[in-house]
């Protein structure tokens, strides 16, 4: 088969722009071969008529094809010390990994006799598209001789429709440039606080350009991008080894680059890296009575998280683990200690025999 002009720009678009950013970024560069330039609309319903008239020339009463192209990309970058100059010499390797994988491909589906037959294939081709179509006929066919009783479908009207997530932004048009320069920004007030040796963050994009056409006289399109953004500063003792992290989570969200500029990365990035050395320096600390006050950021938080604490009262650690239940407003609703019961014993020796009393309180203050 013959490979157009077009056809070789769309498949090695990508390729080539791969190679550029290759030179111009240090670091970790990934790129999975696929066809850069999306479809238009008359492109795909073009494709999408072969199937359809090739399976009702086969004798099917109903079919639809599914066209999909996935799209992943992950922006990330790695702070450590440098260990060539000395864990102390306050040098810094700063590295970044850029990502960028995808897919491309349609299913066909058909009933043919009153049994469904599916197939499908990530070479999107006329010609593909009617051979596969032609084996999910065969394979309809196949399975009639264990259906029992015919589908039969409801009748449905036909759809011409287009939908997308609102954004104002396309991530997949940012420079990659500039994600990095902003999670260096974000690096950088981290790093403010004395004691924070480590930061890690990234960005992670997803699109999903989804086409469906049925021979029911549907034509609908539909384009999803979900963004998610992280980052998390680790604190050093050297004096006892020890490091404790702590990380700023957002939960993805449907949406476009604009939500990265907007969920608070770098204002929040001095406060996360100077809560992390305020962690590897904290005790758990309890009143005379034997109660605790553990302030706990709910914003945090997922639906029901647990957490680790270590408690060190001159006897050597011990950890408690605390769930966590937040309520639909993200406040605090609950919080229990998970412990086995042979640490429920160990843990009542103190204090004359009586269990710790832990509370969790929303901590405001700490914004």
């Amino acid at each position: 088969m013959k490979l157009t002009r077009r056809e070789f720009i769309r498949t090695a678009g990508l390729a080539t722009g791969a190679v550029v950013a290759d030179r111009m970024l240090p670091g970790i560069w990934s790129v999975q071969r696929l066809e850069a330039a999306p479809l238009t609309t008359a492109e795909l319903k073009s494709l999408a008529d072969v199937a359809l008239a090739k399976a009702k020339s086969l004798g099917c009463s109903y079919a639809d094809i599914r066209i999909n192209r996935y799209r992943n990309q992950s922006v990330s970058l790695s702070s450590r010390p440098d260990r060539s100059a000395g864990m102390m010499s306050g040098k810094m390797n700063t590295v970044p990994a850029v990502i960028e994988t995808g897919s491309f491909g349609f299913g066909v589906r058909v009933l043919h006799s009153g049994t469904w037959g599916f197939a499908a294939s990530p070479k999107v081709t006329k010609e593909e598209i009617a051979r596969i179509t032609t084996d999910a006929v065969t394979i309809a066919k196949a399975n009639a001789a264990l259906q029992k009783k015919p589908v039969q479908l409801a009748p449905v009207p036909a759809y011409q429709d287009k939908w997308a997530t609102p954004f104002k932004k396309n991530p997949f048009d940012v420079p990659i440039q500039d994600k990095l320069a902003l999670l260096q920004a974000v690096h950088e007030k981290a790093r403010a606080t004395k004691g924070v040796m480590g930061v890690q963050s990234s960005m992670v994009f997803r699109s999903e350009d989804k086409y469906f056409a049925s021979s029911d006289g549907s034509n609908i399109q539909q384009l999803i991008l979900q963004v998610a953004p992280t980052f998390g500063a680790t604190a050093v003792d050297f004096m006892t080894r020890k490091t404790k992290t702590r990380t700023f989570q957002i939960a993805p969200k449907t949406a476009g680059y604009e939500h990265i500029e907007s969920c608070g990365l770098l204002e929040n990035a001095e406060r996360v890296g100077a809560e992390a050395v305020a962690r590897l320096f904290s005790r758990l600390a309890a009143s005379r009575d034997g109660r605790m006050t553990i302030a706990i950021r709910s914003i945090n938080l997922f639906p029901t998280a647990v957490l680790d604490f270590e408690e060190s009262q001159g006897r050597r650690p011990r950890r408690i683990a605390l769930s966590v239940d937040v309520d639909a407003n993200g406040l605090i609703a609950a919080v229990r200690v998970i412990v086995s019961s042979h640490k429920l014993a160990h843990l009542a020796d103190r204090d004359g025999g009586r269990l710790m009393d832990l509370q969790a309180v929303a901590a405001p203050a700490l914004d």
